[in-house]
């Protein structure tokens, strides 16, 4: 799956170039981490980049998950690179839709560059097994929440919760990536308009809701 998604051309930057920015980064985070983590200043400093106060806040150390916070924030670049630019936003709908899209597309690359289909940051005490369990309750309330024009920030950010569980939309997101990988190759599912993501969104929905769609791969 790396070779097949190193087979496709970025707008300025090829994936090799960035795995090799992403090393770059990595080391100069564990440094980071190393020097901040020793002083006790949980956080670090506010001139820090978002990834590294990640690392620091959640004691991420670890090789493999310094390594999947980096897949994931490279896919943001990737994606943001297939799209020309993220797309303007007017609606709360809007915002909710692009930000499930975003993160999705992050999400299934990491999973791609670590090389695990069923790979997720965020598992931990269970949270993937409720995730799958919940999938349709999860999408329901996200889609309802569209509907309404109501925040959906309950589901992104370990500081946010949805029915006891963080995250939840990061998974929501992925499936629903996968989901339109069935259809078409991911730089294309990558490359989708505004107006086709709400389309497809819904379609998605329905098929949770109609148990037509294909389970979880666990």
């Amino acid at each position: 799956k790396l070779a097949y998604l190193r087979s496709y051309r970025q707008q300025e930057h090829h994936i090799d170039t960035l795995l090799a920015e992403a090393e770059r980064w990595r080391s100069r985070a564990k440094a980071m981490t190393a020097h901040y983590g020793a002083a006790g200043t949980k956080g670090g400093s506010a001139g820090f980049p978002g990834a590294v106060e990640k690392v620091l806040e959640l004691s991420w150390e670890a090789e493999a998950y310094m390594k999947s916070l980096i897949y994931h924030e490279l896919g943001h670049i990737w994606h943001k690179a297939q799209l020309g630019g993220w797309p303007a936003v007017k609606t709360q709908a809007e915002r909710s839709l692009l930000q499930l899209y975003q993160e999705g597309i992050a999400m299934r690359c990491e999973q791609l560059l670590c090389g695990d289909d069923a790979f997720y940051h965020q598992d931990r005490d269970g949270w993937l097994s409720w995730c799958r369990e919940n999938l349709a309750e999860i999408a329901t309330e996200f889609a309802r929440r569209i509907a309404a024009g109501e925040s959906t920030q309950d589901f992104f950010g370990d500081w946010c919760t949805w029915r006891g569980h963080s995250d939840t939309g990061y998974f929501l997101g992925c499936e629903f990536v996968r989901h339109g990988m069935k259809h078409l190759p991911f730089p294309e599912t990558a490359k989708l308009l505004l107006p086709e993501v709400t389309t497809a969104f819904g379609e998605y929905v329905q098929n949770i809701n109609n148990n037509a769609i294909m389970e979880v791969p666990r």
